[in-house]
């Protein structure tokens, strides 16, 4: 009876700090705050710039608002995981221009660098692709 008690009890404490090591291990994400200088290229190559100005981030999730010449074009978010994959999404909010958006997808090349792919939206249908690069 001692041996089998002791073997539930061991078994019982080696899951407990399996639980507890597991959840200690914490996620590193890359750090996305500030202003990202943004150049979208499209399929001939020909571009315009936006900026990124992520004001808050918590864990993996960011937000900020997207700025052109003019003044602000939109809201952003985004995620970022612990591998430098991003995702940010942009809800277009100028004047006269409803049922807009873009999508960037992409990946962190170094601390001040991203890059990927992106797509515009208009009343939720593709409109044009390209390539983007991101520096701060």
């Amino acid at each position: 009876m001692k041996k089998i008690s002791f073997f539930i009890l061991f078994l019982i404490t080696a899951m407990m700090a399996i639980l507890v090591l597991s959840s200690c291990v914490s996620q590193v994400y890359p750090n996305m705050l500030g202003k990202w200088e943004v150049f979208v290229y499209q399929e001939n190559q020909v571009g315009f710039l936006i900026d990124f100005y992520i004001t808050t981030q918590s864990g993996g999730s960011f937000n900020g608002e997207v700025v052109v010449p003019d003044g602000v074009l939109g809201t952003l978010s985004g995620i970022v995981q612990p591998d430098g994959n991003v995702l940010i999404l942009v809800d277009v909010t100028v004047e006269h221009i409803t049922d807009n958006s873009m999508s960037f997808y992409g990946a962190i090349s170094s601390n001040n660098r991203m890059d990927g792919s992106f797509t515009f939206f208009e009343k939720g249908y593709a409109k044009f692709t390209g390539s983007w690069t991101a520096n701060r």
